[in-house]
């Protein structure tokens, strides 16, 4: 019983995201630049891609400001933010889950998935015991 709830634990904690990273991916004005838009797609990162970036920078067009999404990691990641602190006209994010990198909440995060898949797994050994 108890070797079953740790492969259970096991493959609930380790997300699939270990694998591959999906993040959107967009280079134009912010108002076209938007997930679920048909300029931005999902691109799926390759290695050692394992980060996702967010970037705007302010005032680059005459029709608003400019966003890049996509993949890179981590060196890339520096690199963008020391260029955005030194310049100040823009802005750089990165995170390390799938999709995150949109200006939107995107929904139920790996974190969360990872607790509700957790507490079922509980919930089932108790219902099994009782």
């Amino acid at each position: 019983m108890m070797v079953r709830f740790v492969v259970l634990c096991c493959f609930v904690t380790i997300p699939i995201s270990v694998w591959t990273r999906e993040c959107f991916h967009c280079l134009d004005i912010a108002s076209r630049c938007k997930p679920g838009t048909n300029i931005s797609t999902i691109l799926e990162c390759t290695d050692p891609t394992n980060r996702c970036f967010w970037r705007k920078v302010t005032g680059e067009t005459r029709e608003g400001d400019m966003i890049e999404r996509g993949c890179t990691n981590e060196d890339g990641c520096d690199i963008m933010m020391k260029a955005c602190e030194n310049s100040g006209d823009c802005k750089t994010t990165c995170c390390h889950q799938d999709l995150c990198n949109s200006a939107v909440a995107n929904g139920i995060t790996s974190n969360t998935c990872t607790f509700l898949g957790l507490l079922v797994i509980i919930l089932i050994l108790r219902w099994e015991v009782s």
